[in-house]
């Protein structure tokens, strides 16, 4: 039998599919609270992101808090208050780098490997070294796991005196 034919009676694997083969989905979710009267303002909104990237083990996820309040005390005096806040996570692999295509892509998609011996391995042409280094894509991303958590936050207070008109004093 021709190397060719023993190449091609092996059952290949197509790692694009099997590791970029989801559909990408987004939710995002909003609520909003505004109201208020003459000398008071305010308005709550809460946000939430949630992402299902199209890499498998890939996902992001987002929660924001605002608040902003305006209080008018009397025509010369008020107070402005801003909050906002940010808890993010993002889970899976970086892909950033385009390393994680470009290896589903170098990938050998039959075993080829798998088949060799330790005879076919020993001797001093360097395969060794070659072949140390190579994992199947999918084993990468598995085994490359990043959890990322940043919660951010601001808080803003203003007292406004309107001394004279045009001339503004705030703390």
């Amino acid at each position: 039998m021709e190397d060719i034919d023993i190449y091609k009676s092996k059952v290949g694997k197509n790692w694009q599919r099997d590791l970029f083969d989801r559909t990408g989905l987004k939710q995002s979710y909003n609520m909003n609270i505004n109201g208020g009267s003459e000398d008071l303002v305010y308005s709550l909104s809460y946000t939430h992101d949630d992402e299902t990237y199209i890499m498998q083990t890939s996902h992001y996820r987002r929660d924001n808090v605002n608040l902003k309040v305006n209080k008018k005390f009397n025509k010369k005096l008020r107070m402005d208050l801003n909050v906002k806040m940010s808890n993010t996570t993002i889970d899976g692999p970086s892909v950033s780098s385009g390393s994680k295509l470009r290896d589903c892509v170098k990938y050998p998609t039959v075993g080829t490997l798998t088949d060799l011996t330790d005879e076919d391995l020993s001797g001093d042409d360097g395969i060794i070294e070659n072949i140390s280094s190579l994992n199947d894509p999918y084993f990468n991303i598995v085994n490359e796991y990043k959890k990322q958590s940043k919660f951010n936050n601001s808080y803003n207070a203003a007292l406004i005196w309107d001394v004279i008109k045009g001339l503004q004093w705030r703390c």
